[in-house]
């Protein structure tokens, strides 16, 4: 059985304002976007701070004593990134 996982949907080319419907809250700089989510279904929120201009984003998951564990920097394959939107995938197969 595979399973995948995309925490993120990321996006160059939309001017969008607002994040979609749905999507987790966001705050926004001019260099970078912020979301909340439970990244590994541990109940507990997590952070992930994507850096538009270079196109990397960090994962931040909440340790047990509150505070952020965060990764090494993962890069989206993309720059000058507008905006972005989170959602969860499951399926498998």
């Amino acid at each position: 059985m595979k399973r995948l996982l995309i925490p993120l949907l990321l996006a160059n080319t939309l001017t969008a304002q607002q994040v979609q419907h749905g999507s987790p809250p966001a705050q926004v700089t001019a260099q970078r976007i912020f979301f909340a989510a439970d990244l590994d279904a541990d109940s507990d929120t997590d952070a992930v701070v994507i850096e538009k201009g270079v196109g990397t984003f960090l994962k931040g998951l909440t340790q047990p004593d509150g505070t952020l564990s965060w990764s090494a920097a993962e890069n989206t394959g993309l720059t000058a990134i507008e905006t972005a939107a989170m959602a969860r995938f499951m399926g498998g197969a």
